[in-house]
């Protein structure tokens, strides 16, 4: 367990999906999360 864990728990919570992603100035496109979330807690 990790803290990205706990965030994946929270963006998957918020309906957040996994394949969500955001780009830079640059345009390249960057993942919100990619590790799994925390499973019972949620």
């Amino acid at each position: 367990m990790n803290p990205q864990n706990l965030a994946a728990t929270l963006y998957e919570t918020l309906g957040i999906p996994r394949s969500a992603n955001w780009k830079d100035v640059g345009g390249r496109p960057y993942h919100v999360y990619e590790a799994d979330p925390i499973t019972g807690l949620a």
